[in-house]
C-alpha cells in the first residue's frame, strides 16, 4: 500500500495556473506565478502545484478545471497581470474544482521592483479569503483597487478556563534495564 499512500500524500490541494500577462515578458509572468505559489502555500499551509507544473498541462489544451482534476486539487487559482507604463496590476481568483469562483482580489504595484510585496499581499488575501484593505503603498499609490470598505477586526477570543494548561498530576513509568551477562530487577 505504500506507493498508493505516498501518491495521495503528495497530491496538491491547490493548483496555481500560469499567469496570463499583458505587456509583460514570459519570464516575468513565470516569476510572478512561482512567487505567488510559494506565498500562497506559506499563508494557506497547503500543498500547492506551481505554475511550472500546470504550464505543461495548460499547453496540452486542458482547461483549468481539467488540470485541477488531473492533479487531484480541490481548488485552483487563476492569475492575471497587466503592465501600464511602470505600474503593474495583478489579480487572482480562487475557484472550486468544478469551476465555481470562491473569492477574487486584485492589487497593484508602482513598478516591477515592488511586485514581490504586491504578490505576497494578494496571496495572503486569497488564502484567507479577505479583501485587501485600502491604504498607501510604497510609492503613495493605493495598494488595492477594491471598493472602499474596511476589513473588520476580529477580537481575540478570551482564554477558556476549562482548558488545562499543564500536565499536572501523578505520572507512572516502567524501567526495564537489559544487559548481556548481568541481571537487573525491573523498577516501577
Amino acid at each position: 500500500f505504500c506507493p498508493f499512500l505516498a501518491a495521495e500524500a503528495r497530491a496538491a490541494e491547490v493548483a496555481v495556473m500560469p499567469v496570463q500577462g499583458v505587456n509583460l515578458s514570459e519570464g516575468d509572468c513565470e516569476a510572478f506565478g512561482v512567487l505567488f505559489a510559494n506565498a500562497f502555500a506559506r499563508d494557506a499551509r497547503v500543498a500547492v502545484a506551481s505554475p511550472l507544473e500546470t504550464k505543461a498541462l495548460r499547453g496540452e489544451g486542458k482547461t483549468p478545471t481539467a488540470i485541477a482534476v488531473h492533479l487531484g486539487a480541490a481548488r485552483y487559482v487563476e492569475l492575471n497581470a497587466l503592465r501600464l507604463g511602470q505600474r503593474v496590476n495583478i489579480g487572482g481568483a480562487v475557484h472550486a474544482q468544478d469551476g465555481a469562483m470562491l473569492f477574487r482580489a486584485d492589487t497593484s504595484a508602482a513598478s516591477l521592483d515592488a511586485m514581490d510585496f504586491a504578490i505576497s499581499t494578494l496571496a495572503h488575501a486569497l488564502a484567507s479569503r479577505q479583501p485587501i484593505p485600502r491604504g498607501p503603498s510604497m510609492d503613495g499609490y493605493p495598494a488595492s483597487q477594491e471598493s472602499a470598505y474596511e476589513v473588520p477586526v476580529v477580537p481575540e477570543a478570551p482564554p477558556d478556563p476549562a482548558v488545562s494548561r499543564g500536565a499536572y498530576g501523578a505520572k507512572a513509568g516502567v524501567a526495564m534495564p537489559m544487559s548481556s551477562g548481568k541481571t537487573f530487577s525491573p523498577g516501577v
